[in-house]
């Protein structure tokens, strides 16, 4: 009987949304994973939020992430909260621009180089389309439909990045 198999995996001791996108460079424990997965044949789908940038990052202090997450009407920043008791953490929910295409693509492109088969971005599917009031995003009033288009044109350069690497990268939502 050949049973194929994919691991869903992000890191030993990784939590949901904590440290995303950066992610890297990954642990021992994690190597030696990707290494045995690819060693029996076994794909392996690698977890990244596809909206969601930690402010507890260091790419998010980098790249002044607050200036580049969506705004709603009131100019107050999207942000989720997430986890639970003493491991609550806020993400902002970062507009699909420039700085957000870059930083998640260098992720993803990690991905690729390090032996993960496929990407699952989370929140692409069901986090909604948000109105935008960033004054850096929008040239029409609540962003028009340019949220959708900016963040179609992030998927491709972030699918373009990867399959430079690997060429069957994957991507799941």
């Amino acid at each position: 009987l050949n049973v194929g198999v994919v691991a869903h995996y992000w890191g030993k001791g990784s939590e949901f949304s904590r440290g995303n996108p950066d992610r890297f460079p990954l642990e021992e424990d994690d190597r030696n994973y990707l290494a045995a997965a690819k060693k029996h044949g076994r794909p392996v789908v690698g977890y990244i939020q596809g909206i969601c940038w930690d402010t507890d990052t260091e790419s998010f202090a980098e790249r002044d992430g607050f200036e580049h997450t969506v705004r709603n009407f009131y100019d107050q920043r999207v942000v989720w909260n997430l986890g639970r008791g003493d491991k609550r953490h806020v993400a902002g929910i970062a507009y699909p621009g420039e700085a957000w295409t870059e930083v998640l693509g260098d992720a993803v492109e990690k991905m690729a180089k390090t032996g993960f088969s496929a990407a699952y971005l989370d929140s692409f599917n069901h986090a909604g389309t948000y109105l935008n009031f960033n004054p850096i995003y929008r040239n029409e009033c609540g962003g028009g439909n340019q949220y959708i288009k900016d963040n179609q044109e992030l998927f491709r350069d972030v699918c373009e990045r990867a399959r430079d690497v690997n060429p069957e990268f994957c991507f799941t939502a």
